[in-house]
This record gives structure tokens, sequence and C-alpha cells, in this order.
């Protein structure tokens, strides 16, 4: 059996995305291995994983990868030795798009989660409660720590405004509730610590709209 008969009549395109997103990640985390440094993946292709028994469910348009603190410009340089191409950018920006020529999605590197000053979600904070791993993507990773998984989640449907016209990020936040082994106690605790309260307030009302219809 292929992998790709495992699944009960998957979209071709969506099941091209998961295998791209997950070499690109392997990709990119064995290049930045290779000088010392550590991938996080994030978003779409991290949840994917994590989240769906059929990826095909959750489409993914490009890769996310965070880096530690103070390592962004080392990061980039390393990726573009390694063959991908930067786009333009100013030196303030907190994250670029690179793209491998051939490659069929881009990876946005991130050297923090949010904009300046937004939240108290910091970088290093992150990265210190996240655990190491090398099979999710058989390749060193770090794993975002589940609070700080859904925090973010949180913090991106708010930044970005996102609605119910957003369904797959909505559907990512709702299913990374029930899979959490914390309680309702830790995350709210966890979320104002990060001064997200309002936050979480308008994504649990998206989500609780969306299950309600």
């Amino acid at each position: 059996m292929t992998e790709a008969s495992k699944f009960v009549g998957p979209d071709v395109r969506a099941f091209a995305e998961f295998v791209a997103g997950g070499e690109e990640v392997r990709r990119v985390a064995l290049l930045l291995q290779e000088h010392g440094l550590v991938a996080m993946p994030i978003k779409g292709a991290f949840l994917q994983r994590l989240l769906y028994d059929d990826p095909t469910e959750r489409r993914i348009g490009d890769v996310d990868i965070l880096v530690g603190p103070g390592r962004f410009e080392a990061a980039v340089q390393a990726l573009r030795e390694g063959g991908f191409l930067c786009a333009d950018r100013t030196p303030l920006q907190h994250q670029v798009t690179l793209r491998r020529p051939g490659g069929m999605l881009a990876v946005d590197l991130h050297r923090s989660l949010f904009e300046p000053g937004r939240y108290g979600m910091c970088t290093a904070g992150v990265f210190e409660r996240a655990v190491d791993d090398e099979a999710l993507f058989d390749a060193p990773i770090k794993r975002m720590h589940p609070l700080d998984l859904y925090a973010h989640t949180i913090g991106k449907i708010a930044s970005d405004h996102i609605g119910l016209d957003r369904p797959e990020v909505l559907e990512d936040l709702h299913r990374l509730g029930e899979v959490s082994a914390h309680s309702a106690r830790e995350h709210a605790q966890h979320l104002d610590k990060l001064k997200m309260g309002r936050a979480a307030r308008y994504a649990l009302s998206l989500v609780q709209l969306r299950i309600t219809g």
C-alpha cells in the first residue's frame, strides 16, 4: 500500500502539500542543525501532523519556522547557503520568506511569533518551555509546549483578525482544546500571563459560533 492510498479519496493537491510541507520542515531543520541552530515548526504544517488523522483535511500554503532569540540572521544565512532564495526585506521585519528553487512551498522564517509589542509571548520563553523532538519530521526540532501552542493559535486569530471565513484556523483551536491535557484553568492562567485575555475571548467566541452554527 502506498502512503497516498492510506487515505480515502484524498484531494491530490492537499496530499502533495502535506508531503511537501514535511519535506521542507525536515530540510530546514537539518540545514539549521549543521550551523548549530534549531527549528521550531509552527502553525499549519505542524498542526496538520499533530491534530489531523487525515492531513488532507488541513490545507497549508507555506511552511512556518521559528528560530531562537538572537539566531534569526544566522538562520537566514544558513538557509541561503543551503540553496534557499531570500525575498527583499527590511532589517526590522519579524519574519522573512525564503523559497527553494523547484520547491512547492515557501518557508516563512520567524524571529518572533508576533510583531514587537504585541502580547507577552517572547521567543526565549517559548523555547525554554519547548521539548526536543526527532520523530514528527524525522529531523531534530523544538516542539512547542501545548500551553504555548494554544496561546499562539489564539493570538494569531486575534492579531490577524481571522473570522468565520477561515474555518481551518478555528478548527485548529477547537482541536487543540479537545486534545489538551491541561485544564481550562491552566490555559486561562497562561493566557493571562501572556496578556492574551482579550484575544482569547475574541477567538473562543468565534470557535463557539462555528460549532453552534
